[in-house]
């Protein structure tokens, strides 16, 4: 009987809710070939995004779950492929011990990436399999369980918080600003709005202007960059911070459009900071102390 090598090395990813054929294929055909198998599970920076939505212990958990004679290790991303390659080799030293070691890769692996001592085998296995078509079959899926209610809180609670972007803009026209109030408010609001991905700060203030008051302004001038405590986010870890503009009113009628109910024109002058929503009361102070300085 043939000697069998040591070790069968695996390098994926594994982010799907369960093992497809694929990964059952590949880890079955490595186990077959060799006494131990070990596979490295990639670790992105960030955790529960949607590239990457499951941590290394719910994967290494999911894996050797179904196969208990297989040890899952981290294997963290980093930016250079030559400094990711020597950590995998080395990683691989320390757990073969100088062991007869083969590696391997299945659909789109990390092959092209490696650039160690190793001589990656690339097992092409058939069949469609792909962890972003599943991640896709199941993402807007709402299923009725404790255990799913039980993964949210999980995953919620174990990223990192965010900080969501914001602009707002103090429009200024002839001593006076222009301001909006929201449904069920009383107090003012600068316009703007939350910054959408790929957005630009100035573009999205220039749309958000354009959508709630109707005009068309000058050049942007950052005033600050400003945390906000905002209500919908009271006792969360999560926060917002807003990119605080100052423009001046070129033309175009004065109008509340998107989701502000009143828009209109108010003397500086007679303005008070307890007019404004809580929210936006640091706005106002941060603006007549830029203006005073700014002339």
């Amino acid at each position: 009987m043939e000697k069998k090598p040591d070790y069968g090395v695996i390098v994926g990813r594994f982010q799907v809710h369960a093992l497809h054929d694929g990964h059952l294929e590949l880890i079955n055909l490595v186990r077959s070939m060799h006494k131990r198998v070990i596979i490295f599970l990639g670790v992105a920076p960030f955790k529960f995004t949607q590239s990457n939505p499951l941590d290394f212990i719910t994967r290494k958990r999911m894996v050797e779950g179904k196969f208990p004679d297989v040890t899952c290790l981290p294997i963290y991303d980093v930016a250079s492929d030559k400094v990711w390659s020597e950590e995998l080799d080395k990683q691989i030293a320390l757990v073969s011990n100088g062991a007869g070691v083969t590696l391997y890769g299945g659909r789109d692996s990390f092959v092209p990436h490696y650039f160690g001592k190793h001589k990656p085998v690339e097992l092409q296995l058939p069949g469609d399999h792909s962890g972003t078509k599943q991640r896709a079959s199941v993402n807007s899926q709402v299923l009725d369980s404790p255990e799913f209610r039980q993964g949210i809180i999980y995953a919620v609670h174990n990223r990192y918080p965010v900080v969501m972007p914001t602009v707002d803009v103090a429009v200024e026209d002839a001593q006076c600003l222009i301001l909006i109030r929201k449904a069920g408010e009383e107090g003012f609001r600068f316009p703007g709005g939350m910054l959408e991905s790929g957005d630009i700060a100035q573009n999205r203030a220039r749309i958000e202007i354009n959508e709630e008051i109707g005009i068309e302004v000058s050049a942007l001038y950052t005033i600050a960059s400003i945390p906000i405590k905002d209500w919908r986010l009271k006792d969360d870890a999560d926060s917002v911070i807003t990119t605080f503009f100052y423009a001046k009113y070129l033309h175009g009628i004065v109008r509340a459009g998107d989701d502000a109910a009143t828009a209109g024109r108010w003397p500086i002058s007679h303005l008070k900071e307890v007019e404004f929503v809580p929210e936006h009361r640091i706005l106002f102070s941060t603006f007549m102390a830029w203006r005073a300085k700014n002339g």
